[in-house]
């Protein structure tokens, strides 16, 4: 019979080791965890202790650290933002052959810094639970696990995007741009979608695109430090100032377009940082879109909206019913920005397959009955509700605002 030997192993509710923040009750400009005045996570588990044998134990302890490195003009500055240990209470008698459970509460300041990765950066959380032993020349045994703090932006449920944007532009007459998505994460669709009720005769539509920007800056004590160049990930393009997509018929008909758009999955986006977040390296998001015509000379209108991108573990499974699975995952002795994100979650959008996510995107839960839209761009008839065009005038205010941006193009 093979010599057993001593293990430790640590379990989390739901058996998952994503951990879901949400906005704390009071904000703080505090860059320090606090847990006496600030909405708490409380993270709860156990440890299973098995022992083959009578051993006497020294100590049992936890540790919960979230470790953020940024390099910051050329130079790597590493902190530790959480780093709380707990001693778990043990017999000093010893304990008997068999498996002994300890339960554990640490608590976790909802602005900790997410799980991030980035060329500039990023942020690891982990879990390590550690039995001393009374003997001499005893080892240690250790047992360690990844965390991902993840922060909900609605706190819990789904994450909606319904964004209409209308305009005046002249040529193309009333404008109406959306941006819409029943559960929007990285790697997730957006549906765009536009509509010209009204455009002049003989516009050319030439080409459209939709292009999402990543705005990266590095911050210390709150204040800015660096701002990093603009990534930018083209999500859709049709067309070009050659070609021509759509020709306005002299008759009355509208000219409507409509494309679902994937996100880059988070091998190439960071998730949004949200505003309570004490993390140094902060991620923003626009989704642009950009239509090319021309009436007499070539113009582009453009339509620049920002977007709160949530992680894409948060994805439609995971926020109504999480099946994650513990695997043990080590956290390697790497640079932080170097290590590869676990690949051992079942709810990751990154994983899921298009027409799946765009169900997700439409609210639809029976794949058998889900049939993606038409997309394309096309003449159509006015809505019924529109059948009487607003005219110039009462868009004035709207294009005071200036939130579409017209530009001839050379």
């Amino acid at each position: 019979m093979p010599l057993q030997k001593s293990s430790l192993t640590i379990d989390l509710p739901n058996t998952h080791n994503v951990i879901v923040l949400k906005e704390p009750a009071f904000l703080s400009s505090s860059r320090v965890p606090n847990y006496s005045s600030q909405e708490v996570y409380e993270l709860r588990g156990t440890l299973e202790l098995f022992l083959p044998a009578r051993r006497r134990i020294r100590s049992i302890q936890v540790k919960l650290q979230n470790v953020e490195e940024a390099v910051v003009h050329g130079r790597m500055s590493r902190r530790l933002v959480l780093d709380e240990t707990l001693e778990v209470s043990v017999d000093e008698e010893g304990l008997d052959r068999g498996v002994h459970i300890y339960e554990f509460n640490l608590r976790i300041d909802s602005r900790t810094p997410n799980y991030d990765r980035h060329p500039r950066g990023g942020t690891m959380q982990y879990l390590e639970a550690t039995v001393q032993f009374h003997e001499l020349f005893s080892r240690a045994l250790t047992r360690r696990i990844p965390l991902i703090f993840v922060s909900h932006p609605n706190g819990e449920g789904f994450i909606p995007l319904d964004h209409v944007h209308r305009d005046y532009v002249d040529d193309l007459g009333p404008l109406e741009v959306s941006f819409k998505t029943q559960h929007l994460t990285i790697a997730g669709y957006i549906m765009v979608e536009m509509y010209l009720p009204s455009p002049a005769p003989a516009l050319e539509i030439k080409g459209l695109s939709v292009t999402l920007e990543q705005h990266t800056s590095i911050h210390d004590n709150g204040h800015l430090v660096e701002t990093l160049p603009v990534d930018t990930h083209t999500l859709l393009e049709k067309g070009g100032r050659e070609d021509c997509l759509m020709r306005a018929p002299n008759h009355s008909a509208a000219i409507r377009c409509f494309y679902y758009v994937k996100l880059p999955t988070d091998d190439y986006c960071r998730p949004s940082t949200l505003e309570w977040s004490m993390a140094r390296l902060r991620h923003q998001h626009f989704i642009k879109f950009d239509l090319l015509y021309k009436k007499e000379k070539l113009r582009c209108a453009s339509v620049n909206v920002p977007v709160i991108l949530p992680q894409c573990l948060l994805s439609v499974d995971s926020v109504t019913l999480p099946t994650y699975s513990d695997a043990g995952y080590p956290v390697p002795s790497k640079r932080l920005w170097d290590q590869p994100l676990p690949q051992y979650y079942n709810n990751c959008s990154c994983g899921k397959d298009s027409l799946t996510l765009k169900a997700d995107a439409e609210g639809v839960q029976n794949l058998d009955k889900f049939t993606p839209k038409k997309q394309g761009i096309w003449l159509t008839d006015l809505r019924h509700k529109e059948e009487s065009i607003s005219s110039r005038d009462s868009y004035e205010e709207i294009r005071a605002a200036k939130r579409v941006n017209e530009y001839v193009v050379e």
